[in-house]
């Protein structure tokens, strides 16, 4: 298991989302690309992406031991 994603969080998240915010957050795809991925609508993306934020940002990092 990824401990960096695991840390944030990201493993909780559906996997539309942890798709969805990867590709367009970290690779930097437009929400278009990243819809044309996942076979689905820009706005349904962008959603995902909200909600993925919205979600993180209500999490604290663990901290390792």
């Amino acid at each position: 298991e990824n401990l960096a994603a695991q840390n944030f969080g990201m493993d909780e998240l559906p996997p539309r989302q942890q798709t969805a915010l990867l590709v367009h957050g970290m690779l930097g795809w437009s929400a278009d690309e990243t819809a044309g991925l996942l076979d689905a609508s820009t706005a349904t993306v962008s959603s995902a992406i909200q909600r993925a934020r919205r979600t993180l940002r209500g999490r604290q990092p663990l901290q390792s031991s």
